[in-house]
């Protein structure tokens, strides 16, 4: 399994990327603006087990840009909670996130890690 979700670019970050302005702390900030997508796309991953995906951070000085793709990575907490039967789980994760950039039709199209879906066992 992995999954991909789209980010809109608005004209801004078009302009910046097109200019000289350091695009590292254009990107980060404009992913930060944008956790939500990100935790969807997080939330894909963590639905099979009723996870949820909290608490999310790009890790500093993780994002790598070149060209029209590049990379992050992502930390974040997953909680399960069950009162009747007396569970309550918390821990970190986090997750590399590759994305390229889409300046035709103005969209960040992110990629998470790929998990193996593991098949039936046999009886």
């Amino acid at each position: 399994m992995q999954e991909n979700a789209r980010i809109k670019i608005d004209e801004e970050l078009l302009n910046s990327l097109e200019s000289d302005e350091p695009t590292q702390n254009t990107l980060t900030k404009y992913f930060e603006e944008n956790l939500k997508a990100i935790q969807d796309l997080l939330f894909n991953y963590h639905y099979d087990k009723r996870e949820r995906v909290y608490e999310l951070s790009l890790e500093e000085n993780s994002l790598v840009f070149e060209g029209n793709k590049g990379s992050f990575r992502i930390l974040y907490m997953i909680g399960f909670f069950n009162a009747c039967a007396d569970l309550d789980y918390n821990a970190p994760e986090k997750m590399k996130i590759d994305f390229s950039i889409n300046r035709d039709i103005k969209e960040i199209i992110l990629t998470g890690e790929y998990w193996p879906e593991r098949g039936q066992d046999e009886i």
